[in-house]
């Protein structure tokens, strides 16, 4: 189906609110399906899920519909979801009628105070442009970005938009780029949903619809991974090895004003003795000084695992795809890949800048753009 739209912000805040109210909310979710804090996009846990939750009220249908991808029978949509989240829902094109059942047109996440539109997992073989939900890098990335005040932002390959609308809450406007349509409509909905009125979505690829243009913060989460696929836009940037995030590293610094910071995930093929040797190098003649914090290093089989997980019910398809990745970095001669988020300020004095690596624990990450602020200004202190 298409990606949700809205009429107007007022239609879309009370479609917000309707959810609320029947408890669509990470608390009460919680503990209708006996989960931890993070719902899986695709889990093997369905069956139970679905047999905890059942039908018999709204929220369980809502959720069925929206949470966890399964078709609910008409009548019992009807008979058990309110007039009015009914009405909203079909305006915004959130319902398929298939039949004597409805399906739900995309998944609906709530993170925190935000309610996060994508499209369901199960839908996105042979869709380039699948639009996937939140995952562990995109709340990396946000709690890595250096938060200011009244800031010209850009959000690159913006994806769903949850970058775009974290920015909104503290930026006076917001510019939102992707190159994939489907993703750009994902964006503006979700804004519209929480309420992100100062957010600007362009089309085109990387800093393209930006050219020529400097902002106060960027925050990228292109598609990084070393891959030799081309079956999604989010994931694979159509590049030989470590090109995307050489790319975007090296074009980063044109985008940034003096002084601003920007918070790039890039991975890259590592090399143990010195593992930060080629992100240093994209940063030659940036006038930029950077810290590389590094999440984790991957070998190749890890990598492959990662990226082809929602293959894990089909044996046969998953042992070949893990084949041809793992030929690729063969051939390219890959034995490690480094996976951070590279922040970067751009220096004032015109001066070629400094970078330091961290290597950050694999405990989960909690907000610390202050304290990676801290860390800019105690080099400067200490230099």
């Amino acid at each position: 189906p298409d990606p949700p739209r809205v009429d107007s912000a007022r239609t879309a805040l009370e479609l917000a609110r309707l959810l609320r109210d029947a408890g669509y909310e990470p608390q009460r979710i919680q503990q209708r399906l006996a989960t931890g804090d993070q719902l899986l996009a695709r889990s093997p846990e369905l069956p139970s899920y679905l047999r905890r939750l059942g039908d018999a009220d709204e929220l369980a249908v809502l959720l069925r519909l929206f949470l966890l991808g399964v078709p609910v029978s008409g009548a019992r949509f009807d008979e058990l979801v309110a007039t009015r989240v009914r009405a909203r829902l079909a305006e915004a094109g959130l319902l398929v009628q298939d039949g004597e059942v409805v399906h739900g047109a995309a998944r609906i996440v709530p993170h925190d105070e935000l309610l996060i539109a994508s499209d369901h997992a199960g839908a996105a073989e042979g869709h380039a442009d699948h639009v996937p939900g939140v995952h562990r890098p995109s709340v990396a990335l946000a709690h890595l970005t250096v938060r200011g005040q009244d800031e010209r932002a850009l959000d690159l390959c913006t994806g769903n938009g949850i970058q775009a609308i974290l920015l909104a809450a503290h930026a006076e406007r917001v510019v939102a780029t992707d190159v994939n349509l489907r993703a750009l409509a994902y964006a503006a909905f979700n804004a519209a949903l929480n309420g992100a009125s100062n957010v600007e979505t362009r089309a085109g690829s990387f800093f393209e619809p930006v050219k020529g243009e400097q902002f106060d913060l960027v925050v990228a989460n292109p598609p990084y991974v070393v891959s030799p696929e081309s079956a999604y836009l989010f994931r694979d940037g159509g590049m030989r090895g470590d090109a995307v995030s050489e790319h975007v590293v090296r074009a980063t610094p044109a985008a940034l004003a003096p002084g601003a910071f920007a918070s790039v995930l890039i991975a890259w093929a590592l090399d143990p003795d010195d593992p930060a040797e080629r992100p240093r190098s994209w940063l030659d003649g940036s006038g930029c000084d950077a810290f590389l914090l590094h999440t984790s290093t991957d070998d190749p089989i890890e990598t492959a695992t990662v990226w082809n997980r929602d293959l894990l019910d089909r044996p046969e398809t998953y042992a070949d795809a893990l084949d041809r990745w793992l030929a690729y970095y063969r051939e390219l001669g890959i034995e490690h890949l480094g996976y951070a988020c590279l922040v970067l300020r751009k220096r004032t004095d015109g001066r070629d800048g400094w970078l330091e690596a961290q290597q950050l624990p694999r405990a989960a990450l909690r907000p610390a753009g202050r304290h990676v602020r801290k860390l800019f200004e105690t080099h400067d202190r200490l230099a």
